[in-house]
């Protein structure tokens, strides 16, 4: 089992985190409440795929950072990464922990026409 003691061994001597490990890296730290380092994690790893997004954006509305999770997918976006329907999960999620209605209603709204994601129970 991945401890905090091995992962924090594994990024700090500089081990190549595929893609699975990175991602549960991201998300371990963020379930321990440890964003600093899931974030910190986040943004050492090269590449930026689908799951490392979902992670940090996950984590960081788990723990309340609606705003800060809002302000990571829209830099995701910005790095044209193509959200998919778990992305839009979390987003939403922070937009109704925000009580951001209006932004939520929006991004529902981007997830149906410019993603052409169809909602589901979650959504």
């Amino acid at each position: 089992m991945l401890d905090r003691n091995t992962a924090t061994w594994n990024t700090m001597n500089g081990f190549d985190l595929n893609v699975y490990i990175g991602s549960t890296l991201i998300d371990m730290y963020a379930k321990c409440g440890s964003l600093d380092k899931s974030l910190s994690v986040f943004f050492k790893l090269i590449e930026k795929n689908l799951f490392r997004w979902n992670s940090v954006i996950d984590g960081l509305v788990a723990q309340r950072y609606a705003d800060e999770a809002l302000k990571m997918f829209s830099r995701m976006e910005r790095e044209k990464s193509k959200p998919n329907g778990i992305t839009f999960i979390s987003v939403l999620n922070a937009c109704t922990h925000a009580g951001l209605v209006e932004e939520g209603r929006m991004m529902f709204l981007s997830m149906t026409n410019d993603y052409s994601i169809s909602p589901e129970v979650g959504h």
